[in-house]
């Protein structure tokens, strides 16, 4: 078993939201059309999104936080960074989601939206997977054991 094994779950969450993320961003560049199909997909897809997305920040915020700020205090300032950029995710996507159901033509105001989540999510997961990365490298075994069953409480 890798040191890396319990934050590894963050990483394939994320790749997943980025998938997500990357799906929209087709459906928003698409041909232009605004056909029924697309008008089903985008508020499905977003509603799905925001779902999984305030699932992992609930996680992190309730298990993987409280974690690190205990154990590598070093690396608070980073937490509260990535907390703090959570509002910011949550209520672009939040609007965007809003503004996607309500505007079967996708407005100016809705691709905004979308732009700064899209923004405002890649540089979190980036600042994310470091401060994952420094921790995997710092995690003690027995850290590793606290870290998989606070994780596993979680689930």
């Amino acid at each position: 078993m890798s040191t890396a094994s319990p934050l590894q779950g963050f990483g394939h969450s994320h790749a997943h939201l980025g998938q997500l993320t990357r799906e929209l961003a087709t459906l928003l560049g698409g041909n232009g059309s605004n056909g029924p199909e697309r008008r089903e997909k985008l508020p499905a897809l977003a509603s799905e999104l925001r779902h999984e997305l305030l699932e992992h920040f609930a996680n992190e915020e309730e298990g993987l936080f409280p974690f690190i700020r205990q154990n590598f205090p070093e690396q608070r300032d980073a937490v509260e960074r990535l907390h703090a950029a959570h509002d910011i995710i949550c209520g672009t996507l939040v609007r965007f989601s809003f503004l996607a159901e309500r505007d079967g033509e996708l407005s100016s105001d809705a691709r905004l939206a979308f732009e700064r989540f899209e923004t405002a999510y890649g540089n979190h997961s980036r600042d994310e997977a470091a401060l994952l990365d420094e921790v995997a490298r710092l995690l003690t075994p027995a850290q590793q054991t606290e870290l998989e069953a606070l994780l596993h409480g979680l689930g």
